[in-house]
């Protein structure tokens, strides 16, 4: 189905931003933010695939611009969104930010474009337990995996206090390779005893099974968040 008029005008800004600020290629792009291919990110950037929710606020976050400066009708969806979400009556809760998942990881105010309380101030949040200590966060899922019971869009909710067991889903962070940079990444941790130091050797298996594994034997890599909690995306039923 072709794109409408303001879904074309809406690709078009965004190839007009990702020339300006983007330092990947599209095939670099897509793959470190869970676009898939560069064939598929040429799609939405060139109208010939509609952009959606998810989709924008990748983009977003990775080019360090707001949806609305690409896409004021896929803006004011989100916004709605937020305006839909239920406030606690009582009980003991407390609200942590709702961060990009390219942040992830970071220390607050460190390597980061906004602080957490940013995030809060601006909306960007979500109620948990009151127990959870300071820095905890919750990041959307961009990469989906169903076998594992992720779906793009669920929200994790991270502690960056705990230490991971075998078997539990954590987010690390390693050298990235298309940049200088360090990158978040959030796979399983399973543990694969010590080494000739006494150092713990471990493995972070990947939600998607065609992607690499990566061992703390051959590179550096450092767990810096246990999820702790999962809340599914499901998709809402219209009603017409």
């Amino acid at each position: 189905m072709p794109l409408t008029a303001e879904q074309a005008q809406e690709c078009a800004a965004l190839k007009r931003f990702f020339k300006e600020k983007s330092t990947l290629s599209q095939r670099a792009f897509a793959k470190q933010h869970g676009l898939g291919t560069g064939g598929n990110l040429n799609q939405y950037l060139n109208g010939r695939r509609p952009l959606n929710i998810r989709v924008a606020m990748i983009f977003a976050s990775a080019l360090k611009i707001q949806v609305k400066d690409f896409s004021p009708r896929l803006a004011r969806e989100i916004a709605k969104i937020k305006e839909d979400r239920v406030e606690p009556v009582q009980g003991h809760v407390k609200r942590i930010p709702l961060i990009a998942f390219a942040q992830a990881g970071f220390p607050n105010d460190i390597g980061q474009t906004k602080s957490y309380q940013a995030y809060i101030d601006e909306g960007d949040y979500i109620y948990v337990d009151s127990e959870l200590p300071d820095g905890s966060y919750a990041t959307v899922l961009i990469s989906p995996s169903p076998a594992l019971g992720f779906y793009a869009g669920d929200t994790i909710v991270v502690d960056p206090t705990l230490s991971p067991l075998p078997g539990d889903f954590v987010v690390a962070q390693r050298q990235s390779q298309f940049t200088d940079g360090i990158e978040s990444t959030f796979k399983k941790y399973r543990p694969r005893g010590v080494n000739e130091n006494g150092q713990d050797v471990f493995e972070l298996v990947p939600l998607n099974p065609d992607y690499q594994t990566f061992r703390s034997d051959r590179e550096h890599l450092e767990i810096v968040g246990v999820m702790v909690e999962h809340r599914r995306a499901y998709r809402r039923r219209r009603i017409t």
